[in-house]
């Protein structure tokens, strides 16, 4: 009866493969079965040596009657054609916006078929494999410096890998409270002295002052968004100032 060659081989579906039919001897009669018995013939093309199958979908065995002249006829050995299911990366979701001084960014996927690899990458950098990251969830190790991106690579056996959305994670700079000048010491009443900010990063959220330098009770100054020097006028106390410096892109981070 010979054997069937390869015997045993994986195909991604939709995928056809070429069999051969070894050391016979007779006529060729090949059979398909999707289970592991119910073998039937196969109707066209299948009286040769090399037998090629239609694009499969479902895992399937082969085999081959040989028949010789009187003689009864001799089932082969048999070959099995696996088929994996086409690679799906489905979606990736986790968009964030994180600041820089201490993070962790947790990305999911969703909707797959197949082994996952989340990469990473920085804003203009190139795609890399994250070492250890194979799973649905992947919560970064260590903390972002910069804006990151990541997407899941998917693969279903020999199928060709299918590449998930680009999640992004964006890393905001830590706010800097700058330095205020203008200390001044003035005579109660009647008096006016000017403050300026200076060497800070964000945006100023406010002003505040108060009567004692650890600032409890301190007193938002109204309309004083947005102002890089502040004028102090009439005081008839010792005052203190201060200016709220805030990253504002999606997380609310302050400076004093």
């Amino acid at each position: 009866g010979g054997s069937v060659s390869p015997s045993s081989v994986t195909r991604c579906s939709g995928s056809s493969t070429t069999l051969s039919l070894i050391n016979y001897r007779g006529s060729i009669q090949w059979q398909d079965s999707v289970t592991s018995t119910g073998f039937q013939n196969i109707a066209t093309n299948a009286n040769a040596a090399t037998y090629v199958t239609p694009n499969l979908t479902t895992t399937t065995r082969y085999r081959a009657v040989v028949k010789n002249g009187v003689c009864a006829s001799v089932n082969s050995t048999s070959g099995i054609v696996t088929i994996n299911p086409p690679s799906v990366a489905g979606t990736a979701s986790g968009d964030t916006t994180v600041c820089q001084t201490a993070n962790s960014v947790t990305v999911r996927l969703a909707g797959n078929t197949g082994t996952i690899q989340w990469q990473s990458a920085t804003l203009n950098g190139t795609f890399a494999n994250i070492t250890g990251a194979t799973t649905a969830t992947y919560t970064s190790a260590t903390r972002l410096n910069e804006t990151t991106r990541f997407r899941a690579v998917v693969t279903s056996g020999v199928c060709s890998a299918d590449t998930s959305n680009i999640v992004t994670a964006t890393v905001s700079p830590s706010a800097i409270g700058g330095t205020i000048s203008g200390d001044d010491t003035v005579c109660t009443g009647t008096n006016s002295t000017v403050l300026n900010l200076a060497g800070f990063t964000g945006t100023i959220a406010k002003w505040q002052y108060a009567t004692s330098s650890n600032f409890a009770g301190a007193v938002d100054i109204d309309s004083s968004a947005g102002l890089t020097s502040y004028t102090a006028n009439n005081l008839t106390a010792t005052t203190y100032y201060r200016a709220v410096v805030a990253i504002l892109s999606g997380i609310f981070k302050m400076m004093y």
